[in-house]
């Protein structure tokens, strides 16, 4: 089996900007990001400036701009990366007060990465599960396809 390389995706629109492609030249086949890692993108740059008055525009909440946000970057990652179709792993949660929330609740954990993958709608992205006792059996659903 050949060596795989992934990489952390915490570049503000890395795959927009050519700068995922360039990892890909290199060998790299898979990303994975997660909510702090996003929110320092977005705390960092000025790159979103434009979406987030958007958003802001139409009423959204912050938390609805943040994932409307990193849902489009995860998508574009998705399609730089879908020529080696190695898995995108994201995290389940788009904030960290969610994240305590779903990680014991399994009904809400399940219900939030079908909305997620139905969101992202990218067959190489997989929605991150918490490993916590209420994660274990929504995994057990999730993979089931029930």
């Amino acid at each position: 089996m050949a060596n795989q390389f992934g990489l952390t995706l915490s570049a503000a629109k890395c795959s927009t900007q050519g700068k995922l492609q360039k990892f890909v030249e290199l060998g790299v086949t898979g990303v994975t990001s997660n909510p702090s890692i996003f929110d320092s993108a977005l705390a960092e740059s000025d790159t979103y400036d434009e979406s987030l008055i958007e958003y802001a525009k139409d009423g959204a909440s912050r938390e609805i701009i943040f994932e409307r946000l990193a849902v489009e970057d995860i998508r574009d990652a998705a399609d730089v990366l879908r020529p080696v179709y190695t898995v995108i792993i994201i995290k389940m949660v788009t904030s960290a007060l969610k994240s305590h929330r779903c990680c014991h609740d399994t009904e809400g954990t399940i219900i939030e990465a079908r909305r997620l993958g139905a969101a992202i709608n990218r067959p190489n992205v997989m929605i991150k599960v918490p490993g916590t006792p209420s994660g274990i059996p929504a995994i057990k659903t999730l993979i089931s396809r029930e």
